[in-house]
């Protein structure tokens, strides 16, 4: 599946540029993204979208926060 983020092709170029490699920069986006967003404390989600007028569908954005604790969790009142 394609990815079109943007906040992924600028992290590249960050990296690209720091490191003057692309080969050792695609390493460290990997291991930046795949550690970030895969591990037990984050919760992510893509978001997908579709160009017209091919119905592929890509990868457009990605959403992820922290977890917390259900047991910490409080219903609060309305009123």
């Amino acid at each position: 599946m394609k990815i079109t983020d943007w906040e992924i092709y600028q992290t590249y170029r960050n990296i690209k540029r720091y490191y003057k490699n692309e080969k050792l920069a695609l390493e460290k986006l990997k291991e930046k993204w795949l550690g970030f967003f895969n591990n037990e404390r984050r919760e992510s989600y893509f978001i997908l979208g579709t160009v017209h007028p091919w119905p592929k569908f890509i990868i457009i954005g990605v959403f992820s926060f922290i977890k917390k604790d259900e047991c910490k969790m409080e219903q609060l009142t309305l009123f």
